[in-house]
C-alpha cells in the first residue's frame, strides 16, 4: 500500500508539473542521482513516470527523472491509456501535442523513426478509426504518423524525421493527417515536399483519402492542398477507382478537374465518374462532369439508360439536369426516344 501511495503521489506532482517536489521527493528516499533505479521503486516504474511525464508535457520533470539515467528509448504502459500497450515517450509526447516535451526528447536523442503499433493512447479507438481493426497492435507508425500540429512536425523534421514511412497498411504521415482531419499537418508535410502519391496496400492514395473526411470543409480543404501540392489526381486504386470516383463534394470534384482530372477513367467494373456519381444519386456532381464533357457510357445505370447515348447533346444535357435519380433518367430516356 505503501508503495502505491508513493506511485499515486510521484504521478500527481507531475501532473502539477512540480519539478521541485519530484526532485525532493525522489532524493527523499535516500538514492543519490546516478543510480539506476531507487530503494521502492523499480526501472519498469521509473520508465512509467518518464512516459506519464511526457504525457503531461512537464519538461521540468522529464529533466529530474533523466538524472536516473533513463533512456529516452525505451517501451512503457502509460498510466491514463486503458489498452496498456507498450509506448515510447517520444509517441505520446506527439500525440498529447506536447511540442516542449517534443523538443527535450529529440534534442535528448529520441529515435524519431521508431515503429509503434497503432493502438492509439487517447482512447480505445486506434487513430486511423474504421480504416484499421482496433486489434492491430503491429508497430508500424513512427511519431511523424501521429503529429496533431505543424509545430510538432517541424520539430520532428528537424531531427530527420522520414516523411515517406509507411505503416502496416502503406499509410504515410501525409495520409494519416488527411484521415484525421490534420490540415495543418497535412499543409507543412506538403510544404516539405512530403511524398503525396505513395498509395496504401488498396491502391489508396491521399487525395482518395481526403475524400473520406469527417466534414465537407475538411474534404475540400484537404483536396486544394494535395491537388496544389502536386498530387497525381488520375491514380487509381485496386478496384480501379481514382479521386473523382470518391469524391461526395462538388466542390471537390471541380478542383480535381481543374486540376486536368480524367473523368473517363474506369473502374474494373467499366464503371466512369459519372456512373458512379448517378448510382451515389449525386445529381449535383453528375452534372458537373456532363458540363466537363465526360467521355461516358450510361448502359449501366439502368434499362433504357443504353438510349442515351443516341440522343443529342443537347438532348442528354437536358435528361441529366433534369433527373433527380436513376428512374428518373430511364423514364425521361423513354419518353424522348418515344416522341
Amino acid at each position: 500500500m505503501k508503495y502505491v501511495d508513493h506511485m499515486d503521489d510521484i504521478l500527481e506532482l507531475i501532473l502539477k508539473d512540480d519539478s521541485q517536489k519530484l526532485d525532493d521527493s525522489l532524493r527523499a528516499q535516500g538514492t543519490k542521482k546516478g543510480s539506476s533505479i531507487l530503494d521502492d521503486l523499480s526501472t519498469k516504474d521509473f520508465e512509467e513516470l518518464f512516459v506519464f511525464a511526457s504525457y503531461s508535457g512537464s519538461v521540468g520533470c522529464l529533466q529530474v527523472l533523466s538524472n536516473y539515467e533513463i533512456d529516452v528509448n525505451f517501451s512503457a504502459s502509460l498510466k491514463s491509456a486503458l489498452h496498456g500497450v507498450p509506448v515510447t515517450p517520444l509517441r505520446v509526447a506527439v500525440e498529447y501535442d506536447n511540442t516542449a516535451a517534443v523538443k527535450w526528447l529529440c534534442c535528448h536523442g529520441a529515435n524519431v523513426n521508431n515503429r509503434e503499433a497503432v493502438w492509439s493512447t487517447k482512447s480505445d479507438d486506434i487513430t486511423s478509426g474504421t480504416f484499421i481493426t482496433s486489434s492491430c497492435r503491429v508497430p508500424c507508425m513512427t511519431p511523424l504518423h501521429f503529429a496533431q500540429s505543424a509545430p510538432c512536425v517541424e520539430i520532428l523534421l528537424g531531427h530527420g524525421a522520414d516523411m515517406s514511412a509507411q505503416d502496416c497498411m502503406g499509410k504515410t504521415p501525409v495520409a494519416m493527417a488527411t484521415l484525421n482531419g490534420h490540415l495543418d499537418v497535412l499543409e507543412a508535410l506538403c510544404n516539405h515536399r512530403a511524398p503525396l502519391n505513395l498509395a496504401s496496400s488498396w491502391g489508396a492514395t491521399p487525395l482518395m483519402y481526403a475524400q473520406y473526411g469527417r466534414s465537407k470543409a475538411e474534404r475540400v480543404t484537404a483536396t486544394e492542398i494535395l491537388c496544389r501540392s502536386g498530387a497525381d489526381v488520375d491514380l487509381q486504386d485496386r478496384n480501379g477507382r481514382t479521386a473523382l470516383h470518391l469524391a461526395k463534394d462538388k466542390e471537390c470534384v471541380c478542383l480535381i478537374l481543374a486540376y486536368h482530372g480524367d473523368p473517363s477513367i474506369e473502374t474494373v467494373f467499366g464503371k466512369t465518374t459519372l456512373i458512379t456519381a448517378a448510382e451515389n444519386q449525386r445529381w449535383d456532381i453528375c452534372r458537373v462532369l456532363y458540363d466537363a464533357q465526360a467521355v461516358f457510357s450510361l448502359g449501366a445505370l439502368g434499362r433504357g439508360c443504353s438510349l442515351f447515348c443516341s440522343l443529342s447533346r443537347d438532348h442528354q444535357a437536358w435528361l441529366v439536369k433534369c433527373s433527380r435519380n436513376v428512374r428518373d433518367l430511364t423514364r425521361l430516356c423513354r419518353c424522348v426516344i418515344r416522341k
